[in-house]
C-alpha cells in the first residue's frame, strides 16, 4: 500500500527538477534572444554599406605593399657597388686581364680608403733619423737618459709624434685592411680560383668600407688625432678574436699574410664566436663574422659599438653598373662580442702615438655581418654556391626576410 504513495512522491519530485531547469533554460534562451535582438536592432540602425567589401580590400591590399616593402628594403642592403662588373657572376671575357684589372681596382680602393678617413701613420725609423741627424732609433731615446744628447733627441722625436698627430684624424694605413695584400702579387691559378678570390675580396671590401664609414662619422668633428674619439685602427681579420697593437713598420705585412679572407658561417661552431644571435647562412642570408680592432676613447667605446651597427648608405647602379644610380641603405652588422685592455702608451706598440690626454683602450670588436641572398645571389659566382650547398637558383624578394632574424 505504501508503493502508490512513494510512488507519486517520487513523480511530484521530478516534475518540480524539471521545471526549475526548465526555468533557468527557459531564462537562459531568453537572455540569448534579447541580447541577439539588441544586435539585429544596431545593424538595423547602422547597416553596413555594400562597398564595405573594397574597404576591407584596401587594408588587405596595404599590409600586403608593406610586406613586399620590407622585402624590397632587405634586398637592396646587399645591393652594393661592385669593384668590377665583369667578374660575376661568370667572366665575361675570356682573357685573365679582367682578373688583373680588379685586381688592379681592389688596390685603388683600398688606397682609399686611409685618405677618406684622413688617416696617416706613426713616424718611420728613417723620417726619425733625418729629424734627429744620427741614426738613433726612437727606442734607443726613450730607453736611455740623462745626457743633453739623448733628451735633446727625445725632444726631437717627440715634436714629430705630436705634429704627425696634429695633421691626421687618426692612425692607419692601408695594410691594416684585409684584401689588399693578395693582389700585390696575385697569381692566376685557373677561372674558379680567381673568381673566388675576387668574390671574397668583395665581400671583405664591403665590410670594411663599412668600418671606414664608422670612423669616419665618429671623428667628424674632431680636427686631429688628440680631439678623435677613435685614435688608431689597429686591423680587421677574418679568423682572430683578438686584435693587438704593434710597433709602427714591424710585422703588419707579415700578420696581414696570415689572415684569411672573408669565410661564410654554415654552423653554429664555424664563426669567431658562439652564434647567439642563432644566425647561419640558409636559404634566405648568408652570415660572416669578423674582427677590429681600435684604439679608442674609453667613454667611446659604446659610441664606437653603437656607430658601427646604424644605418649606412650605399649607391646602386644595377648588376651590370649600366643603370642610373640609386641610394639604398644597409644595416648588416650586429657586435656579438667585445674585449678591451688598457693602452700602455709607453710600450714599443704605442710610443710613437699621440692619442691626447683622455685615457684609451684597445677594443677588439667580434662582430657578424649579414648578407640578404635575395640581393645578390643573382651575381654570386657558382663555385660559391657549390661550396655552400646552395642551388644556383636565386631567392626572390618576397622571400628576402623568411627565417633571417633580422
Amino acid at each position: 500500500m505504501l508503493l502508490i504513495p512513494a510512488g507519486l512522491v517520487l513523480v511530484a519530485v521530478l516534475l518540480g527538477l524539471l521545471v526549475f531547469t526548465g526555468k533557468r533554460g527557459l531564462a537562459k534562451m531568453m537572455q540569448q534572444s534579447v541580447s541577439l535582438a539588441d544586435r539585429i536592432d544596431s545593424i538595423s540602425r547602422n547597416p553596413v554599406s555594400m562597398q564595405q567589401w573594397q574597404v576591407e580590400q584596401e587594408i588587405q591590399d596595404k599590409a600586403a605593399q608593406d610586406a613586399n616593402k620590407v622585402a624590397e628594403l632587405a634586398a637592396q642592403t646587399t645591393q652594393r657597388e661592385l669593384l668590377s662588373y665583369k667578374i660575376f657572376p661568370k667572366p665575361q671575357e675570356t682573357s685573365r686581364q679582367i682578373f688583373s684589372d680588379f685586381g688592379e681596382n681592389a688596390l685603388k680602393a683600398f688606397k682609399e680608403l686611409p685618405k677618406k678617413m684622413q688617416s696617416g701613420e706613426a713616424p718611420t725609423s728613417r723620417e726619425i733619423e733625418f729629424a734627429t741627424g744620427s741614426k738613433s732609433t726612437a727606442r734607443d731615446a726613450f730607453r736611455y737618459g740623462g745626457t743633453d744628447q739623448t733628451d735633446n733627441t727625445e725632444a726631437i722625436i717627440n715634436e714629430l709624434c705630436k705634429q704627425k698627430a696634429l695633421g691626421i684624424k687618426c692612425y692607419a694605413r692601408t695594410d691594416n685592411f684585409v684584401g689588399y695584400e693578395i693582389w700585390l702579387d696575385w697569381q692566376y691559378a685557373g677561372v674558379d680560383a680567381a673568381v673566388q678570390d675576387c668574390w671574397y675580396t668583395q665581400l671583405a671590401w664591403w665590410i670594411q668600407q663599412d668600418l671606414a664609414d664608422t670612423i669616419i662619422k665618429i671623428n667628424s668633428k674632431a680636427k686631429n688625432v688628440l680631439e678623435s674619439p677613435v685614435k688608431r685602427l689597429l686591423g680587421v681579420s677574418f679568423e682572430s678574436t683578438i686584435i693587438m697593437a704593434t710597433a709602427p713598420e714591424s710585422t703588419a705585412r707579415e700578420q696581414q699574410a696570415k689572415v684569411q679572407m672573408p669565410v661564410y658561417v654554415t654552423s653554429f661552431t664555424g664563426g669567431l664566436a658562439d652564434a647567439w644571435t642563432t644566425r647561419l647562412c640558409n636559404d634566405t642570408i648568408d652570415v660572416v663574422h669578423f674582427a677590429v680592432g681600435v684604439v679608442v676613447e674609453t667613454d667611446q667605446v659604446m659610441n664606437f659599438i653603437s656607430e658601427l651597427c646604424s644605418e649606412k648608405k650605399h649607391v646602386w647602379r644595377g648588376y651590370k653598373g649600366d643603370e642610373p644610380e640609386k641610394q639604398f641603405v644597409h644595416n648588416q652588422i650586429t657586435v656579438m662580442g667585445i674585449q678591451s685592455y688598457a693602452a700602455d702608451r709607453e710600450s714599443e706598440a704605442h710610443r710613437l702615438y699621440r692619442y691626447g690626454k683622455k685615457p684609451v683602450v684597445e677594443l677588439t670588436c667580434v662582430c657578424e655581418y649579414v648578407f640578404v641572398r635575395a640581393g645578390y645571389d643573382k651575381i654570386k659566382p657558382d663555385a660559391v654556391k657549390s661550396s655552400l650547398n646552395q642551388p644556383v637558383e636565386t631567392p626572390t624578394a618576397e622571400t628576402a626576410t623568411e627565417n633571417t632574424g633580422i
